[in-house]
């Protein structure tokens, strides 16, 4: 069925005289993404399954114990899918703290500092910036202008804050990538960016920021926080992922007006630009919180399960309101450890 749908899709917007105008809405351009996420997902264990006689069942009860990466999202409960988007959050969000130390190193930061910390109302997921400029000034002006600029320990932490690899988590993740080379790790952060920008484009486009985000799924507000490194799985209540994403939409927003990125333009350094900026900016928020006193680092026995959780890759249950970081909802897991 989902395959039908898939084709369905990519056929529709083909047809002359459609109401997508040649192009697939955001909706349907989501539903053929997650198709692919699950073929990809599933496609080993089907084909050890296939083609080892009597042993290739063992792959089927690796698939049942470690359901997270081995399974589809269609053999998950609503439980586990929340249990392993929260999971997923805390080990990006465990790249943040080292992301901005090394942006403090570059010169101009001190700038972007003082407007990030200066900015508007605080979410959970950092302040809401209403002023942009010395943000954009500095990607645009700075030695990372480009991901064909930075370090491979650079590199290394925004893999961790965007998941580049999903399968593991970062005790096994961040030796890997300082082995992998570092063409790998460029590769697949600019494919992440270039996907996160043209969909948050499609967001602004489409009006899902003017409606708060109401127009959206569950599953497709949880899966979009998630990608963008908000606050989103455990505990947190959709109405919370739904403003996280409307205020980062409003972030995007400024800052596509800022660089001119949002009109016909093709100005080639403005778009690296925004890809640095789109890739820096979770942390940048996250840690700023964290700095403004929004963002509570107590310890507990429940940061504690969860990194037990978050190791094992289990689905056992997360009592903790995870994730969060305003006045109302206090983190429990510190981000930057």
């Amino acid at each position: 069925r989902d395959y039908y749908n898939y084709r369905n899709i990519s056929h529709a917007s083909l047809t002359r005289d459609n109401a997508w105008r040649g192009r697939i809405p955001r909706r349907q351009r989501y539903e053929q993404v997650q198709f692919l996420a699950d073929v990809g997902a599933c496609f080993p264990i089907v084909f050890l399954y296939a083609i080892i006689p009597v042993a290739g069942n063992i792959f089927v009860v690796l698939g049942v114990t470690c359901p997270r990466v081995l399974l589809s999202r269609q053999f998950h409960c609503a439980t586990q899918r929340r249990e392993f988007t929260c999971v997923e959050y805390v080990w990006k969000r465990e790249g943040f703290g080292s992301l901005v130390t090394i942006l403090e190193g570059v010169a101009g930061w001190s700038d972007v500092e003082v407007e990030v910390l200066e900015g508007g109302e605080d979410d959970g997921a950092g302040p809401i910036l209403t002023d942009v400029k010395s943000l954009v000034g500095f990607f645009g002006a700075s030695s990372l202008s480009s991901l064909d600029t930075l370090a491979k320990d650079h590199l290394v932490a925004l893999s961790i804050s965007w998941g580049v690899n999903r399968l593991f988590n970062n005790s096994i993740n961040s030796p890997l990538f300082h082995i992998l080379p570092a063409m790998l790790l460029r590769s697949r952060l600019r494919s992440i960016a270039q996907h996160v920008i043209n969909d948050d484009k499609l967001l602004l486009e489409e009006g899902y920021a003017r409606s708060g985000c109401r127009a959206l799924t569950d599953a497709e507000v949880m899966a979009t926080c998630l990608q963008r490194g908000l606050p989103a799985g455990g505990n947190v209540e959709f109405d919370e992922m739904r403003q996280y994403l409307t205020n980062h939409l409003a972030i995007v927003s400024r800052i596509l007006q800022e660089v001119d990125c949002g009109g016909n333009t093709a100005d080639d350094n403005m778009t690296v630009s925004l890809e640095m900026i789109l890739l820096h900016l979770p942390a940048i928020r996250h840690v700023a919180a964290l700095r403004r006193g929004k963002v509570h680092q107590k310890a507990s026995s429940s940061s504690q399960r969860l990194a037990v959780v978050a190791g094992a890759q289990t689905a056992l249950p997360l009592r903790i309101k995870c994730c969060q970081g305003s006045d109302r909802h206090k983190s429990i897991v510190n981000p930057i450890d």
